[in-house]
């Protein structure tokens, strides 16, 4: 199945797109997953589902979506990312016009990688076991997104500033991701 031929699809991907270029959405995104190693794509889908459909992933079913595009993040995304991040600084015998047009290349890779791996969860979406999610399982969906990728060997401070920035800025004001029922990346 196509799931990039399907109009929901691109509804979905737009939305979170959305939501992640909102002030300090990417911030809070880009900490959860390089201090706590969250998969930005597997949360935000679990996010949109809770938000759009009222659909909290349990913790099963988050572990579900990790299965099923850990791999291709550590193995495709992961790489991308490392390059994009090394070419932004160093390197100073190359001109930085080249340079940076090669960091929008890779970088453009990367966000294939991400629509990738979001494609196999929207194919997988439907097919789920689930009911409505109430205010209080939306308000403990980011807790299991976290539960899942937790970090053993981080420092305990560090882990738990990174989670309540994140969850904070996550949960805002009424105008973020986490609250059910309204209905609303690029990289650095």
């Amino acid at each position: 199945m196509d799931v990039t031929k399907n109009s929901a699809f691109w509804q979905e991907w737009d939305q979170v797109l959305q939501w992640y270029a909102r002030p300090g959405v990417s911030d809070a995104c880009i900490q959860l997953q390089d201090f706590c190693g969250v998969d930005v794509v597997v949360m935000l889908h679990a996010v949109y589902l809770f938000k759009v459909h009222q659909v909290a992933l349990d913790a099963q079913q988050l572990a579900s979506a990790e299965a099923l595009v850990g791999e291709w993040r550590r193995e495709v995304t992961a790489p991308l990312r490392a390059l994009r991040t090394i070419a932004k600084t160093g390197f100073v015998g190359i001109p930085a016009d080249m340079r940076e047009q090669a960091r929008e290349k890779i970088k453009a890779a990367e966000l294939a990688a991400e629509l990738g791996a979001f494609a196999a969860l929207c194919v997988v979406s439907p097919k789920l076991d689930i009911c409505s999610g109430s205010e209080q399982d939306g308000k403990e969906l980011l807790q299991r997104v976290l539960q899942l990728y937790a970090v053993s060997g981080l420092p305990e401070a560090r882990h738990k500033a990174s989670i309540q920035k994140a969850t904070k800025l996550l949960r805002g004001s009424g105008h973020a991701p986490l609250q059910s029922g309204s209905r609303s990346p690029s990289r650095q």
